[in-house]
């Protein structure tokens, strides 16, 4: 879903703080043709929760090289999910831009290790 214009229903903090989102670094970036829409393949190195996998939509603003030793932040505790043959097993954020559907990668701007945990 991309452009929501209005906000979202309220949650309280605690649901908010069971989102456990971290930082990463792409350890490997390939294109991924299986997908409906255009999108990569990541493996992303979480420090101590070691190395997990994602497909994410980023083909339009990003090549594999810009986003491969990059650090990234992902959701990590969200149940893994199939696309096509990847297992997804993290949510990687971004922001829709402008209201389209090319997607700014969220990313610190300090140096940090992976596995960092964004509270």
């Amino acid at each position: 879903m991309s452009g929501v214009s209005a906000a979202s229903a309220e949650i309280d903090a605690a649901q908010f703080f069971a989102i456990d989102i971290r930082v990463g670094t792409v350890l490997r970036c390939e294109p991924f043709p299986e997908a409906r829409r255009p999108a990569y393949r990541l493996v992303i190195d979480f420090g101590p929760l070691g190395t997990l996998r994602s497909s994410a939509r980023l083909t339009d603003l990003y090549t594999p090289e810009q986003l491969t030793g990059s650090s990234v932040v992902a959701v990590v505790n969200l149940p893994p999910r199939q696309v096509g043959p990847v297992r997804s097993e993290v949510l990687v954020l971004g922001v829709y831009q402008e209201g389209s559907d090319r997607v700014v990668l969220l990313r610190p701007d300090q140096r940090c290790s992976p596995g960092d945990r964004v509270g």
